[in-house]
């Protein structure tokens, strides 16, 4: 029984790995070949970073890693061992990607306006947001805190993830103006409500049919 118990598992983690990695390189997908061509601004870690590099003499990448494990430590205290080790893994993991995915797409990056790559960007980036939450972790930064949040309190993963989007684009005005900021927020909030739709609404709906058509079994 054991065996099969700890064969199960393997298999479970090798799957929830693979699942990890796949999101891990949707998000970079989303930034290095939407997000940055784009420059499309969203309250994050990294535009936050750009707004504390004006009062602290720290690069925005320095700033960015120590505002990432700082969050790191957080998902380790507040959500566990588990959480902590598989989102360290998609830390190291997704800016591996990020420098790997324009070597790959290099010639075949597609040109776009603002408002589709903006809709590619959020339909990539939820994507991969929410294969990450579904195998228990999250690509760092204002994604842990937001699990924290919806672990800790009756708020969902999506409207943690606005909110603390909003606080972020908020404190871009500094940098980048209140135009650029406003979008910012939009956007993290339409993102919020995209991971909702995803992780919450959908299956709230889809689930209960397939119970009562006898197609899956409950618990």
């Amino acid at each position: 029984m054991n065996n099969i118990n700890g064969k199960y598992l393997n298999k479970r983690t090798v799957i929830d790995y693979c699942v990890i990695t796949l999101g891990t390189f949707l998000i970079s997908v989303a930034v290095m070949v939407y997000m940055e061509p784009c420059r499309i601004i969203t309250g994050s870690v990294s535009g936050l970073a750009l707004v504390i590099r004006e009062v602290l003499p720290l690069s925005v990448p320095m700033i960015t890693l120590i505002l990432n494990m700082v969050c790191l430590l957080a998902g380790f205290r507040f959500l566990g061992q588990k959480f902590g080790v598989r989102s360290v893994y998609v830390s190291v993991l997704l800016p591996l990607f990020m420098k790997l995915v324009p070597v790959l797409l290099h010639n075949s990056i597609p040109a776009c306006g603002m408002l589709k790559g903006t809709a590619a960007f959020l339909i990539i980036l939820t994507e991969g947001q929410c294969l990450l939450f579904a195998s228990n972790t999250a690509s760092g930064g204002l994604d842990t805190i937001a699990e924290i949040i919806a672990a800790k309190t009756r708020l969902s993963r999506g409207s943690a993830i606005g909110l603390l989007g909003i606080l972020c684009a908020a404190a871009t005005v500094l940098v980048y103006g209140l135009q650029t900021a406003v979008f910012g927020a939009v956007v993290t909030v339409i993102n919020g409500k995209l991971v909702n739709l995803v992780m919450e609404d959908i299956p709230a709906v889809i689930i209960p049919r397939l119970h009562r058509a006898g197609l899956v079994q409950e618990g």
